[in-house]
């Protein structure tokens, strides 16, 4: 008597099924072969293609398991390939969840969901779930922004990183941006947060 494929022993003798992550094609006393680095396969496998991918891995060449890339996941045995993050998400290579792919800096949402830029007037600087923040008070910045320094001096006002001041009487600034308030020509003048001469 020997032993059946999927389990081993010796010739004669008790037969013990295959171990997880182990197979064995042919009947007799071979020992069961290990599946290939990151993958696994069920007790008393009898072919190598039981061996499936770690979640976190996917095959490449067809037998080699490679662990996911940044911006990708794969949960479950089933799924043949890594998945994507949603657009504007990301996530640490061998992620084995879609909530592990996370918002980017500049835009917000719930981890795994989509992701929503951030307005104009606001910014986040790390990846996450949190909210975009508010620029300082008298201060602008495009969307998308991710971090502080991207909120400039609104028209009418000027400072310097992030902390801005109106322009007082006499003096006007045109544009966004961190300028200086420029002082009204002679004999004219303007009230406090004038944004044009």
């Amino acid at each position: 008597c020997t032993c059946n494929a999927g389990y081993s022993g010796q010739d004669g003798g008790s037969c013990m099924a295959c171990d997880q992550g182990d197979y064995k094609a042919v009947a007799g006393a071979a020992a069961c072969e290990s599946c290939p680095a990151d993958s696994h396969s069920p007790a008393g496998s009898i072919l190598s293609t039981a061996c499936v991918c770690n979640a976190g891995f996917s095959k490449s060449n067809g037998e080699i398991c490679m662990v996911c890339v940044a911006g990708s996941y794969r949960a479950a045995d089933g799924d043949t390939f890594c998945k994507s993050c949603p657009p504007n998400a990301g996530s640490p290579a061998g992620s084995i969840v879609l909530a592990a792919c996370t918002c980017n800096a500049g835009f917000t949402g719930s981890n795994g969901g989509s992701c929503t830029v951030c307005s104009a007037g606001s910014y986040k600087a790390a990846s996450g779930d949190a909210t975009c923040k508010s620029c300082p008070a008298n201060a602008d910045s495009p969307a998308g922004s991710s971090t502080l320094a991207a909120c400039t001096c609104s028209a009418g006002s000027s400072g310097l990183d992030g902390v801005c001041t109106k322009c007082v009487a006499d003096t006007f600034k045109a544009g966004n941006g961190n300028a200086n308030c420029e002082s009204c020509p002679a004999n004219s003048g303007s009230p406090a947060d004038s944004t044009a001469s």
